[in-house]
């Protein structure tokens, strides 16, 4: 059984007592574990497995809970097909609610190398390429996020998954975009895909990507020139933070303040920047007070590199004090991954 009210001391208590379990875990481990036998602990599983994957969306903070029970019933009752759905979200919940990064990062290797060759192969693939995706932007360069994404939209696309095949394009786009990219091929990749959700009528993933045109349109300036059909309401920065204020979606209010902060400190207003990483700040207290998102280094980098900007030209200290933290922040991510961080 879970708590009625799920809260933040609840899943800590739980990721603790779960990173002790795996800490040592390696994939003979999982394969040499006898197979699941127990129908009704398969039927528990299986139902877990489903979910997981719908909570990610409804309810993030009970995937942490089910992905730790999925690990306690595959150590004590042996593996099955879900075990691997449970490793994935495994590794997503170590990043967002611990600061094991490497564990995080060993639990997610584990769960593609036993993804490679199953029989399911594509299926499983296009269903936990947003998974194991996360730890991958922390561990590995941007370059290899992009192309694993891409991956996961060709299994998606072979299964005929379109759900799953939306969100892998979606990540692409996301991880495509801090990889150094070509802006305008970029771009103009968007584009198409703003017409696919709209036909498909995917309207909250179609608004996360908008938040990412309007940065790329910022950086290149030739939003006329990406015949964008205009059958498709395009939405500025301002109305997609409305739009995620009566939604209550975090997640896209995430992406536009992200990006948003991304372009003003492109064009060096810096206030504006500090303003933006204040709204960032506030919407993670509350019930998501603790909890951490794979993109909040861009809110450190993007903010510190306009504190440290701001501290030259004001002299004020508490510029200077944010700017410090930040370094100090970014430093310990380059343990993780000096490809992305270092020249940061």
């Amino acid at each position: 059984e879970f708590p009625k009210e799920v809260g933040l001391s609840h899943v800590k208590s739980e990721m603790k007592a779960t990173q002790l379990m795996l800490k040592d875990i390696t994939k003979e481990q999982i394969l040499n574990l006898p197979t699941n036998q127990d129908a009704k602990e398969l039927k528990k599983m299986k139902f877990m497995g489903i979910f997981i994957a719908l909570a990610n969306f409804s309810s993030p903070m009970l995937v942490p809970l089910l992905c730790c029970r999925m690990m306690k019933m595959t150590l004590e009752f042996g593996s099955c097909e879900d075990t691997i759905s449970g490793l994935a979200f495994m590794s997503h919940a170590l990043l967002h609610y611990s600061d094991d990064v490497v564990l995080a990062s060993r639990v997610g290797r584990i769960a593609e190398q036993l993804i490679a060759g199953n029989i399911h192969e594509h299926s499983l693939r296009a269903r936990l390429t947003q998974m194991t995706s996360s730890v991958k932007v922390m561990v590995e360069p941007f370059q290899v996020v992009v192309e694993h994404c891409l991956k996961g939209y060709n299994s998606a696309k072979i299964v005929g998954d379109v759900d799953n095949a939306v969100l892998c394009s979606m990540l692409y786009c996301m991880a495509h975009f801090f990889s150094v990219p070509d802006l305008i091929g970029l771009q103009k990749y968007m584009v198409n895909f703003f017409q696919q959700m709209a036909k498909h009528k995917r309207i909250g993933v179609l608004h996360s990507v908008m938040a990412y045109f309007g940065a790329v349109t910022s950086l290149i300036g030739n939003k006329k020139s990406c015949k964008i059909d205009f059958k498709i309401e395009m939405k500025t920065n301002e109305e997609l933070y409305h739009i995620a204020e009566q939604t209550q979606s975090a997640y896209l209010k995430h992406n536009v303040l992200a990006n948003q902060m991304y372009t003003h400190c492109y064009f060096r207003e810096y206030l504006i920047v500090a303003d933006l990483g204040e709204d960032y700040r506030r919407m993670h207290t509350g019930t998501n007070n603790g909890t951490k998102r794979t993109l909040d280094f861009i809110k450190v980098f993007i903010g510190g590199i306009s504190a440290l900007c701001l501290a030259r030209d004001t002299k004020q200290e508490k510029w200077r004090k944010i700017g410090e933290d930040a370094v100090t922040t970014m430093t310990q991510l380059v343990e993780n991954s000096a490809w992305n961080f270092e020249n940061k």
